[in-house]
């Protein structure tokens, strides 16, 4: 039912592109709808011919990259990022496309650059902040950690019932060497919601600390 209305979408469009072949939503709309059907090189031939007749139109840029990634071409896929970016530079959500790019590329300073320019236009972006401590571990280890504690301790304040953050900041302590904090954490995690894994957490952090012990005596 879902694929006949797309198709049937697909013939809309076209019908659309009869009457007006150059029509940018039409392009763009049919392009999203054959990337659904799976057919990417349609999507990107639709793409390209709207990217020709509207150049300065960052929004084309970026799907045609979104495309690109899809069928294995991360060059091409770069290309139309960055000139979407330059286009639109403060768009939070093509620099966030980017990073991905970037670490997909294994490129992980770059990843970095991307998500703390994000952050500098919407600072409070907790998703933003959360990936940028992430990427941070494979630059600055200690500066990660120090950042990891800042946001999950802030996030605790805000929602002392929640207990994921307890969790996230426990497993953030556990690889920063603190393990009476980490235990503390997941601790308390356990008492306001009681999940496997964070139990699997705090038996290996015990174990740890039991062979720790050991190699102490």
């Amino acid at each position: 039912m879902v694929e006949g209305k797309i198709t049937q979408a697909r013939v809309d469009l076209t019908q659309a592109l009869a009457i007006e072949p150059d029509n940018r939503d039409a392009l763009r709309e049919r392009a999203q709808v054959l990337g659904t059907l799976k057919d990417y090189d349609g999507a990107v031939a639709d793409l390209t011919k709207a990217v020709t007749l509207y150049p300065q139109d960052a929004d084309l840029k970026a799907w045609r990259g979104m495309m690109y990634a899809v069928i294995g071409k991360p060059d091409l896929a770069r290309k139309d990022m960055d000139a979407a970016i330059a286009l639109a530079p403060t768009n939070v959500s093509y620099l966030q496309m980017r990073s991905e790019q970037k670490l997909e590329a294994d490129d992980k300073a770059g990843a970095l650059a991307d998500i703390n320019a994000a952050l500098a236009l919407r600072p409070n972006d907790a998703a933003l902040q959360a990936l940028r401590v992430e990427l941070s571990y494979g630059a600055d280890t200690a500066v990660a950690a120090q950042e990891a504690e800042a946001l999950y301790t802030a996030q605790i304040a805000a929602r002392p019932k929640d207990a994921y953050p307890y969790q996230l900041r426990g497993e953030n302590r556990a690889r920063a060497g603190d393990t009476a904090g980490a235990l503390e954490d997941y601790t308390k995690s356990l008492a306001l919601k009681p999940v496997a894994g964070v139990y699997a957490l705090r038996a290996n952090l015990y174990r740890s600390m039991g062979e720790l012990k050991k190699a102490e005596a």
